[in-house]
């Protein structure tokens, strides 16, 4: 679910692990499917 996903990234984020992420969808699909909490994390692990 969304809520797992963004718990997931939160924990490795917030312990500075990394994270591999691949996908065909541009960021409005994936905040379409992820829901825009989700998509901002993305983003900001991105930055």
């Amino acid at each position: 679910t969304c809520n797992k996903i963004y718990s997931l990234l939160n924990y490795r984020m917030n312990y500075r692990l990394p994270v591999v992420i691949t996908t065909n969808l541009d960021l409005f699909e994936i905040e379409k499917h992820l829901g825009k909490r989700t998509t901002s994390r993305i983003v900001q692990m991105c930055s």
